[in-house]
């Protein structure tokens, strides 16, 4: 199994997670922990207004999404999304997903869901609500808001977090 999960949603975003620290994502689900990724590079933020992560594990499994948005993009599918779901057999990449969300009325995120078909052939359906309030913060000089999540894969329950990231 791969040491390291590296997605890349648009040119030139790259942002990876250990593994290990991936899988554990049901034991440490921290919203006011450091983050469990690294982003290489610097992002243009003049051309992104925000990226997304969800890092989470269920059962042995690990699912890590990233989903980064341009400026000026008017509906989620002009987002650039890149998704690994990694278990027993290995890390299998998504080669289409798509991403449902759905806000309160502060604008902070209620509920994900997630259509994916996977490069090994597989489809699943990955639902994620809200376990708890945001925490904001900054990380390397980003905006992050943080929020606990309740993962579902095919009938297991994990945790994991959703982050919001933008330029300072």
């Amino acid at each position: 199994m791969a040491d390291r999960v590296r997605l890349e949603p648009l040119a030139g975003i790259v942002v990876e997670w250990d593994l290990d620290v991936l899988m554990r994502s049901a034991d440490a689900a921290d919203p006011s922990a450091p983050p469990t990724w690294e982003l290489r590079g610097e992002p243009d933020w003049g051309r992104l207004e925000s990226l997304r992560l969800v890092g989470a594990s269920v059962g042995e499994s690990a699912l890590a999404v990233a989903l980064a948005r341009p400026v000026g993009a008017g509906a989620h599918g002009e987002d650039g999304v890149a998704l690994v779901l990694s278990g027993a057999e290995g890390p299998d990449e998504a080669h289409e997903a798509l991403v449902s969300t759905e806000y309160d009325p502060e604008g902070r995120i209620r509920r994900l869901g997630l259509e994916v078909w996977l490069e090994g052939g597989a489809g699943k359906r990955i639902a994620a609500d809200r376990a708890g309030d945001a925490v904001t913060g900054d990380a390397d000089g980003l905006r992050r808001e943080v929020t606990p999540l309740v993962v579902r894969l095919d009938g297991e329950s994990g945790t994991g977090l959703h982050e919001l990231l933008a330029g300072g």
